[in-house]
């Protein structure tokens, strides 16, 4: 091997070796922030911890997580070490999940309601009830019962809420016990009470909506939703955008890590049950992963018809003798293709559809019907293409129209020839659904996300939806190949 090979060779080690992180040194029981030098620390996408070690300490290492996955990477090892809330940490029960309070009382913070600016009369009616709130001591009451280390406390009060009436969408990202999680019955926890109680005092409904944290303040600037609970801290850069109520609670940080040797106490097949246990069985929450996947199917059939009825009419356009048509089709497949679906979604809910305030179901399936549709276009013109053009000339002989000769000759054919492509289109249709969660609907991977957030278990819930996804899969590809076989020739019975 030449010298110029081998220094390349030795710099590519050098740099998996480093990110490896193997031979990082730092100390495993910090008694302050300043005791977290080396170590890799896990905060909370737009929370007062990240700002925190940005401005004070820009020289150590810091890893942004959404709330479900931050304490996840520190049980996991991905992070030495994560911060939650001081009233949070008393209703989580740290030694179940292998972790430990390092120290506490860090980075005093208050946390506001973020509203929109779109719909400013909701922050001054929050802010009244909450001056009244409290001033009788009901706030005091509330946190009590919600962040005490008894679950039997932690109910939502029974109150006769408003039904008639505009509603306030609240967005959630229902991943922070006791704050915000998900049940059965849907979300719950401190914040849910709280507004249920704003609701009855106020007279206006209020409709929860469940969203991915980075979603959120692009929804409230659209207007799509007019509040929010997600603890963003106030700033100026933020204020501008949208509208902070008065602090409803005040707490400060603690710093949490991993306990060594947890896991390894107990053998595998009693860790596979305890997994089973925590993440399925307790509250029911296979519950939550049978109504994502009802949603998964739902999205995925709805998408791949307006997909192929789409990709129709693009390729009917690409095809047509008008330059204007296929001008418009060239150019709307060149754009989609070059435009992340993820992107095109959030584009479709938060820009193109804001005023209509749309169901993100709705959004979805417009979406993948343009991303999917350009495609299935590709598909459907090479498919037709590849049939010879004295299939044509035979129809027209026989009498037929150019219809007649194109559905009876021409795409039984072409069928043959397409329907492999699409059975790999329609697959990858079916795991993009994954994305769904950024705009609000409620598919399997955001219910292991709200699993996740309430075991600290990325492994398990991970693991069974992807073997949900695994069986879709395969049962979308066996049905096309039964009818790729019932189309063949040689397969059909006379």
């Amino acid at each position: 091997m030449s010298p110029k090979r081998n220094c390349i060779l030795i710099l590519l080690l050098s740099v998996l070796v480093s990110c490896s992180g193997k031979g990082r040194e730092f100390n495993p029981d910090p008694k302050g922030p300043e005791d977290l030098a080396g170590s890799i620390i896990s905060c909370g996408q737009g929370s007062s911890y990240q700002r925190f070690f940005s401005e004070h300490y820009p020289d150590y290492t810091t890893v942004d997580f959404a709330n479900a996955d931050m304490l996840v990477a520190v049980q996991s090892g991905k992070a030495d070490f994560g911060f939650v809330d001081s009233l949070e940490l008393l209703a989580l029960n740290l030694d179940r999940y292998g972790l430990e309070e390092k120290f506490t009382s860090f980075q005093r913070h208050e946390y506001p309601m973020l509203f929109s600016r779109k719909t400013p009369g909701y922050c001054d009616i929050f802010n009244r009830f909450l001056h009244e709130f409290k001033a009788d001591g009901s706030m005091d009451r509330l946190l009590g019962r919600w962040m005490g280390p008894d679950d039997a406390q932690r109910y939502l009060d029974t109150l006769e809420l408003p039904a008639e009436g505009k509603s306030m969408v609240v967005a959630l990202s229902v991943s922070r016990y006791p704050y915000t999680y998900f049940t059965e019955n849907g979300p719950s926890g401190f914040q849910i009470d709280l507004m249920h109680h704003f609701s009855a005092w106020s007279g206006i409904p209020v409709e929860f909506k469940v969203m991915d944290t980075g979603a959120i303040p692009p929804a409230l600037m659209a207007g799509t939703v007019q509040c929010t609970m997600i603890p963003f801290e106030n700033t100026e850069e933020r204020a501008r955008f949208v509208m902070f109520s008065e602090p409803y609670i005040s707490d400060c940080g603690t710093c949490i890590g991993r306990k060594s040797g947890h896991f390894e106490k107990e053998p595998f097949i009693s860790r596979l049950k305890q997994s089973v246990r925590m993440n399925l069985i307790e509250e029911n929450r296979w519950k939550m992963v049978l109504d994502g996947l009802f949603v998964t199917i739902e999205i995925s059939l709805y998408s791949i018809i307006a997909s192929i009825l789409a990709g129709a009419g693009i390729c009917a356009m690409r095809m047509s003798r008008r330059k204007w048509l296929q001008t418009t089709a060239k150019v709307t497949i060149n754009i989609i293709r070059r435009i992340p679906l993820l992107i095109l979604l959030m584009i479709l809910l938060y820009v193109v559809f804001a005023s209509f305030h749309p169901e993100p179901m709705l959004v979805a399936t417009i979406g993948f019907a343009i991303y999917f549709g350009v495609y299935f276009s590709e598909s459907f013109r090479t498919g037709i293409e590849s049939i010879q053009h004295g299939q044509w000339e035979a129809g027209y002989a026989l009498g037929f129209s150019s219809l007649a000769t194109f559905c009876k000759i021409i795409l039984p054919q072409a069928l043959l020839r397409i329907i492999p492509v699409f059975k790999g289109l329609m697959i990858t249709l079916i795991k993009s659904t994954s994305i769904v969660g950024y705009i609000a609907i409620f598919d399997m991977t955001k219910a292991s996300d709200m699993i996740r957030s309430r075991t600290f278990d990325a492994f398990f819930p991970l693991l069974t939806v992807a073997a949900l996804y695994l069986i879709l899969s395969w049962l979308f590809g066996f049905i096309l190949d039964s009818v790729h076989k019932s189309l063949t020739p040689k397969h059909r019975t006379i």
